[in-house]
């Protein structure tokens, strides 16, 4: 007689699927810790990367104008803006603490979640760690060398330096003092 044939087990057990739900778990928790880690550094690199882009768009504008452009900074809000004179070019730039954000404004921006201003100060100024400060782009394109210090919340910062005459950036991780700055790009 032949004997029943019998079937091989075709699953996988309870304790065999356990193991690797709880794996999956575990490197899906490693992959968004690794992520979150990235995520202050990345936002203070994007808030650096709007403010040279809005110092840019500013410049054309006095150039594009032939008149003058106004930067400002307010560093307990978090924002900068770009002011462009009254179109019938009889007043000067309007300094918008004292009347906010008028018909010539010409863009807003906020720093990224978690990103706050340390520091600005032209070049050949004092350093502004608070408070609002602003810039006059002549209608050239020029101003003064900018050094702007932003941090995150893990401390970290980040020095941009602004040519005043080009509108070029340069990012430097930390933050890089005045006088080294001067250093660095000192004839030899």
């Amino acid at each position: 007689m032949n004997p029943i044939p019998t079937k091989a087990s075709a699953g996988f057990s309870l304790i065999e699927l356990s193991l690797v739900v709880v794996l999956l778990s575990i490197f899906t928790f490693l992959a968004v810790q690794s992520l979150d880690n990235l995520l202050p550094r990345h936002r203070m690199e994007a808030s650096a990367r709007d403010i040279a882009a809005t110092i840019r768009t500013a410049r054309d504008q006095a150039i594009l104008t032939s008149r003058k452009t106004g930067l400002f900074f307010d560093m307990e809000k978090k924002q900068f803006w770009i002011l462009l004179p009254p179109e019938d070019g009889s007043e000067p730039l309007v300094d918008p603490t004292k009347e906010r954000f008028g018909s010539n404004t010409l863009s807003t921006h906020q720093l990224a979640k978690g990103v706050s201003f340390s520091g600005i100060q032209p070049v050949g100024g004092d350093l502004q760690e608070s408070g609002q400060m602003s810039v006059e782009v002549s209608p050239f394109g020029a101003f003064s060398d900018l050094i702007i210090y932003l941090a995150n919340e893990e401390e970290k910062e980040l020095t941009l330096l602004i040519n005043g005459m080009t509108g070029q950036p340069e990012f430097f991780n930390g933050h890089i003092n005045y006088e080294d700055l001067v250093a660095k790009y000192e004839p030899k």
